[in-house]
């Protein structure tokens, strides 16, 4: 996402609202969003990103207390020609829930996932998937509108985490924004 785009969207973002203000209206994104935006159920078991985990198959294959993408990404390179599929399985559906779902700009691999993930894989239907990318991302829009307020002498770079292509979906659904941004353009 373009770097004026997420500072005018922090800017604009009001936390008691959970919105965008967009001229005079509040421009509500929702837990809802998220489902209709990524078709991630918005109930169940509730994921505990933050967790640590010291054990576990899929844990004990990083040597690091601190994995990261980069490290995932090597270990499932490992995995490829393995006759073992439900590591290589467990792998990839942890990369992709770290690409896509709760990307950070340091590229870490959330604690808590390894035990989510290193669990049957036929539980994973049972998490609140999209409570979780919702919370990652509110809190990063949160942090994001309190620095994009305060005074500073120089231009403040604003980063936001999380699954950025929601704001996107949820802007483009929303046709207030749209017509905003059109008559702004």
């Amino acid at each position: 996402m373009r770097k004026m785009l997420v500072k005018e969207l922090c800017f604009r973002f009001i936390e008691k609202d959970c919105g965008f203000e967009i001229g005079s209206e509040v421009v509500s994104f929702t837990l809802l969003d998220v489902c209709v935006g990524l078709g991630l159920r918005i109930c169940g078991q509730k994921v505990d990103i933050e967790k640590e985990t010291s054990n576990g198959n899929l844990r004990s294959l990083f040597s690091s207390n601190c994995v990261n993408i980069t490290m995932l990404y090597d270990e499932l390179l490992k995995h490829v020609n393995d006759s073992v599929v439900v590591d290589f399985c467990k792998l990839y559906i942890l990369l992709g829930l770290c690409e896509f779902f709760l990307p950070n700009t340091k590229g870490i691999v959330h604690d808590g996932l390894f035990s989510v993930v290193d669990n049957n894989l036929g539980d994973l239907c049972k998490y609140n998937w999209g409570g979780v990318v919702y919370q990652y991302l509110v809190r990063s829009l949160c942090e994001g509108a309190a620095a994009s307020i305060q005074k500073v002498p120089a231009p403040l770079d604003v980063y936001i985490v999380g699954c950025t292509y929601l704001l996107q979906v949820n802007s483009i659904l929303s046709s207030k924004v749209l017509l905003y941004i059109v008559r702004n353009s």
